[in-house]
């Protein structure tokens, strides 16, 4: 009777999967709105400090590396995306114990990658700045600060790994906790060491590692104490190198975690080629951006960072999306998985009116905000213009993508997102000579019309299609219930 309260009241404590949808998925969905917030803060606090504190020269040169800092990072970024679809699933269907297991192997995993992507950032700015044609004037900046921020490389990663996991437990107050304290690490930081000691782009580059480091820190002990109370064994020992190899090689013996970890693999094999494919596209975007002069550098830049906060709800909602689409999954749960896929579609509508009106209005205060020359600000101004009409196909893209990976369908959706991305670069270099500048912005408008309306065709079938099958299972199932329930009357 006891243990039966225990599983009750455990089960209760999965909102996800019980209870009205509406206000779980408002309540899971906003610290993830606010985590995403608190990313893009520190991001556009470099911006405004390196704008006015310094010269829009730094602005230019952080902003210039950061598709290869991503690039760095993306082999990170698909397993952390795997793993959490992974976790999600599990989460829902109960198996706790496989769960743990998943989580240790891949933390060890990420380790040892983003050790390896360290070693390259350090020794190979020099060829890559090169190749994207840096301009002379931010080139120093650039590599100074490219081989800094690679520093943080590990912990941005494990960081991703454990916040993704996290969410596939459906716990998103955690990671806001620890991206708050990252945040204000490193504003506090910019201010001290660019603001007071003018370190200028090195002391936002130790402001960025710093506030990485502490926020790593946080999140990996509170996963751990979360762990150990749900009795998972394997977090009771240390983090010593040997401990973790014993238990990779251990889990990697026995063909269950095999299979995990292939399943983690497959799925984040194509997160991973679309991130790959999305830095290199921004490179050679970045290369032809460029190509304009600084003035470009610098206003797509400003124009980045504004849109950047305003899509935060956008991403907050995708993977909302994505958790709740796993976890009512893994436990069958078909309605729920449709309803909360509504709710999310309403959501972004809503929310892009709201951006179109912001940005239409308030996009010229917004750019002055970071110190901009006059060229540079008409740069950004003509930027966000040409992209308003886009924005709702922009954030019904977020729903359908987050969608597609909390139904495993995670090629789908980076196949089109790749599709878009290589449409964007087809369409910005075919039409640079005869628009100039301006190619920049359209080809990004363009980009987003064709990723929603293939995003959007994808979902459509995948409704029809996957969860209709799943359904028949959940039928099946239930007819041999009543199969064995009458065979024991007869």
């Amino acid at each position: 009777m006891d243990m039966t309260n225990t599983n009750d009241k455990k089960r209760k404590l999965n909102p996800i999967t019980e209870g009205p949808v509406l206000p779980s998925f408002v309540n899971f969905a906003f610290p993830l709105m606010l985590t995403s917030l608190m990313m893009q803060s520190y991001t556009i606090a470099d911006g405004l400090i390196l704008g006015n504190l310094v010269n829009e020269r730094a602005l230019g040169a952080v902003n210039s590396i950061s598709p290869i800092i991503d690039l760095l990072g993306l082999i990170q970024i698909g397993l952390s995306g795997g793993c959490s679809i992974c976790i999600s699933h599990l989460a829902g269907s109960g198996e706790h114990r496989r769960m743990h297991q998943v989580i240790l192997q891949m933390r060890t995993v990420v380790v040892g990658i983003s050790l390896l992507a360290l070693l390259l950032g350090l020794l190979g700015a020099d060829a890559v700045l090169s190749l994207t044609h840096t301009p002379p004037e931010i080139y120093d900046g650039a590599k100074a600060y490219l081989q800094l921020v690679c520093i943080g490389i590990p912990f941005s990663s494990i960081y991703q790994l454990q916040s993704g996991i996290m969410r596939g437990m459906g716990d998103s107050k955690r990671p806001l906790g620890a991206i708050t304290i990252s945040t204000f690490t490193n504003i506090g930081l910019d201010l001290l060491l660019v603001g007071f000691f003018t370190l200028g782009i090195i002391g936002a580059a130790v402001a960025t590692v710093a506030s990485q480091i502490f926020s790593c820190v946080y999140l990996y002990f509170k996963l751990k104490k979360r762990l150990q109370a749900e009795g998972s064994e394997y977090f009771s020992g240390s983090f010593s190198l040997r401990s973790q190899v014993d238990i990779l090689l251990h889990s990697f013996s026995r063909s269950e975690k095999a299979s995990d970890i292939h399943e983690i693999v497959n799925l984040g094999i194509p997160q991973m080629l679309q991130s790959s494919f999305t830095s290199i596209g921004k490179i050679i975007l970045q290369s032809l951006t460029n190509s304009f002069g600084a003035f470009a550098v610098i206003g797509v830049a400003a124009s980045y960072k504004i849109d950047s906060i305003l899509i935060i709800p956008m991403i907050g909602i995708s993977m909302s999306i994505s958790v709740f689409t796993g976890q009512n999954m893994g436990a069958g749960k078909i309605q729920r998985v449709r309803e909360s896929f509504r709710i999310a579609i309403r959501s972004s509508l809503a929310i892009s009116a709201v951006m179109t009106v912001v940005l239409l209005c308030f996009n010229i205060p917004l750019l002055s905000l970071f110190g901009l020359s006059k060229a540079s600000l008409t740069m950004g101004h003509y930027y966000i213009l040409i992209c308003l009409p886009g924005y709702f196909l922009f954030g019904l893209q977020f729903v359908f993508n987050g969608f597609l990976q909390g139904t495993k369908n995670t090629k789908i959706s980076s196949g089109i997102s790749i599709l878009a991305l290589a449409g964007r670069i087809v369409f910005a270099y075919s039409f640079a000579g005869m628009i100039g500048a301006n190619v920049l912005p359209a080809a990004e408008l363009f980009s987003w019309v064709l990723g929603g309306i293939l995003s959007g065709i994808a979902c459509l079938r995948i409704v029809r299609q996957d969860l209709k099958d799943l359904k028949k299972g959940e039928e099946k199932e239930e007819s041999l219930k009543w199969t064995s329930y009458y065979g024991k009357l007869s």
